[in-house]
């Protein structure tokens, strides 16, 4: 077992990410990290204002025209212009839903973290901004932040949420959502990236830098897990004895891209990590110690 190992997935206590929470112990935890780190427990009612207008100055002015022009040019419009009153409404309650639901849960979610993490001597970070490590997608974008953040001493395990904005056309913002779980290695290990078929989404960020230099070399499993392995050609033999159909498979159940780079692995969700399921941690840790004892006996 690596040194840099947490410990496994048996020896961690996860009661306090199923048992069931008293509300008002929960508004005063949030209260108290507001004040005490300034992390709101969610959406403000402002944002959520914002929001609503946006999408309402979009919509109503263009239903009134598509009216308008249904006078003249006949029912097609009448009927775009209903169309697009039904959607303006039907946003507009999805966007008050998404934000009654993220500030029910993500004020417990945070509590819940913090004692889980109290539970088994770790560490727990609510945000941290600009996280210092090497991997893909840590240099992307603006305002980075790691969220609810879990630590094992020393150089041992990471998990976290993490996001970054991007800004596009006129300014357009864009934020982009991953979860990451990272771990040191003892033993030296090529620089290589493993990218899941199933983590490219149409409208999805990618791992994959936008120029790499490096071939891609195209692996799959008998399940019908497909990866793309970039590494250079001197350490191509070496990647494939680290990653077989087993490890391959038991990353494509999850849809997880690795990374090794500077002495630590990383893996990345293009999605954030259910961290309240007593599961995922289990996968984490049974992930990260396969691939160091991986690297240690290669």
């Amino acid at each position: 077992m690596s040194s840099n190992s947490p410990a496994g997935a048996d020896a961690l206590d996860v009661h306090s990410l199923t048992e069931s929470v008293v509300l008002s112990t929960v508004t005063t935890h949030a209260r108290r990290l507001e004040s005490e780190s300034g992390i709101r427990a969610g959406v403000s009612r402002f944002d959520i204002g914002c929001a609503v207008v946006i999408v309402l100055l979009v919509g109503v002015p263009t239903s009134v025209l598509f009216g308008i022009m249904s006078l003249d040019q006949g029912y097609i419009w009448a009927i775009a212009a209903a169309v697009i009153s039904i959607a303006t409404v039907a946003i507009c309650i999805r966007v008050l839903l998404a934000a009654s639901r993220h500030n029910r849960e993500a004020p417990e979610l945070r509590y819940r973290l913090e004692r889980f993490a109290a539970d088994n001597e770790l560490d727990y970070v609510p945000e941290e901004p600009e996280p210092k490590h090497p991997g893909q997608i840590f240099s992307r974008g603006q305002d980075r932040v790691a969220h609810n953040l879990i630590r094992w001493p020393g150089e041992g395990l990471e998990v976290a949420n993490y996001s970054y904005v991007t800004s596009g056309y006129r300014g357009i913002r864009s934020v982009w959502q991953w979860g990451y779980a990272t771990a040191q290695l003892d033993s030296p290990a090529p620089a290589l990236l493993l990218a899941g078929k199933k983590n490219k989404g149409a409208f999805d960020d990618r791992i994959t830098a936008l120029f790499d230099i490096r071939t891609p070399t195209r692996l799959s499993t008998p399940d019908g897990g497909r990866f793309e392995l970039w590494a250079w050609p001197r350490d191509i033999d070496v990647a494939r004895r680290l990653f077989d159909e087993s490890l391959l498979s038991q990353l494509a159940a999850r849809a997880i891209d690795l990374e090794i780079v500077d002495g630590r692995v990383f893996l990345f969700s293009n999605r954030p990590l259910s961290t309240s399921d007593p599961d995922t941690w289990t996968w984490i840790l049974e992930t990260v110690q396969t691939i160091q004892d991986r690297v240690a006996s290669s």
